[in-house]
């Protein structure tokens, strides 16, 4: 015969263990949505006309312009696909902003981050590393009372 402290232990351990679940499943879900914040996972009938009007491009179809940035988008889209579906890459590729730009242009637009012509620019300015000393104003610490009553104000 089961008592009732029993069953309310086995209830709390089945609570706990749905609960470990939850929130196992819960990180999975956030890592998920992580991977692809930034970009977004294509269909494989995803096209540059697609990805122009997505991201507001302004390309003319039938302009050199259009036709480089076409090919351009469609080497990514490639690789993109060609990485999602491969099962043992443990993470996705998505598109982005980025992805009718060549590696050229992506290095030079500044968003890897790390600009080495900007680091040693500023790395050439003498007080860019040297933190100025504050320059103080007003009375003397000395001449401060030595309480103060906020109340009495």
């Amino acid at each position: 015969r089961t008592t009732e402290a029993q069953v309310v232990r086995l209830w709390w351990s089945q609570l706990e263990l749905l609960l470990v679940d939850l929130s196992s499943m819960k990180l999975h879900m956030l890592v998920a949505s992580l991977a692809v914040a930034e970009g977004f996972l294509p269909p494989t009938e995803y096209g540059f006309r697609d990805f122009v009007q997505d991201f507001g491009r302004g390309y003319e179809v039938g302009t050199p312009e259009y036709a480089l940035r076409e090919g351009v988008f469609q080497e990514r889209l490639d690789s993109i696909l060609a990485h999602n579906a491969d099962p043992a890459k443990g993470w996705k590729r998505g598109v982005n902003k980025f992805a009718d730009m060549t590696h050229e242009e992506f290095k030079s637009s500044g968003s890897l981050g790390y600009n080495k012509a900007l680091a040693r620019h500023l790395a050439a300015q003498e007080d860019v590393f040297t933190e100025a000393e504050p320059e103080l104003t007003g009375e003397p610490i000395s001449s401060l009372p030595q309480e103060f009553d906020w109340r009495s104000k």
